[in-house]
C-alpha cells in the first residue's frame, strides 16, 4: 500500500470502502466518555490506526 493511498482514504465516505469487522479491547473509562460524547468508535479507531501506520511508514522512510 502506498502512503498516498492511506492519506486520502479518509476523504471517502466510510461505506465507500470494504470493511472487515474487528474486536478491540479499550479502556473502560475511555469507552464511557466516548459513548457520552457520541463518538463513532469505528471511525475513531480507523483514524487512529491510519495515523499509527502513517507514522510507522514515515519513520521507515526517514531511516533510509
Amino acid at each position: 500500500m502506498f502512503l498516498v493511498d492511506l492519506l486520502f482514504k479518509g476523504d471517502l465516505p466510510m461505506n465507500a470502502q470494504p470493511r472487515k469487522s474487528s474486536n478491540l479491547s479499550l479502556d473502560v473509562a475511555l469507552l464511557i466518555e466516548a459513548k457520552q460524547l457520541k463518538v463513532n468508535l469505528s471511525r475513531a479507531a480507523e483514524e487512529g490506526v491510519r495515523v499509527a501506520v502513517l507514522a510507522c511508514l514515515a519513520s521507515q522512510f526517514w531511516a533510509c
